[in-house]
């Protein structure tokens, strides 16, 4: 979840998001990774953080070569159909995802795992 706290600019974070995925191909050349966009949080579309978070996801987006970084967005499943969060899959604080949100983390990853 690299970014969730990052309350800086969303070129920063991705900045910083990048500079991790370079250090794990130095460190571990054959690992390979799976980058996903950060969690919708904030109640509503328009909400700041649902917003900057949006900015960041786009920029990371393109760091996946679908080879060593995979992506692997699920965030649709999180939100209703006027993008406003599903209440019983987060928290009250409309940030940490609650026990059912993990299963749905769980469901989406296994399947990447599985191919790895």
């Amino acid at each position: 979840m690299i970014g969730t706290n990052n309350g800086g600019k969303p070129e920063e974070t991705a900045a910083g998001i990048k500079a991790i995925l370079d250090l794990i191909a130095l460190k571990q050349p054959s690992a390979k990774v799976v980058l996903h966009p950060i969690f919708p949080s904030g109640a509503t579309a328009d909400h700041r953080w649902r917003v900057r978070n949006a900015k960041v996801n786009a920029l990371i987006k393109p760091f996946a070569d679908g080879r060593r970084v995979i992506w692997c967005d699920f965030n649709a499943r999180f939100l209703n159909p006027d993008k406003t969060l599903k209440k019983d899959l987060m928290m009250p604080d409309d940030l940490h995802p609650s026990p059912p949100a993990y299963d749905i983390w769980t469901e989406e990853l296994a399947p990447i795992f599985d191919k790895l």
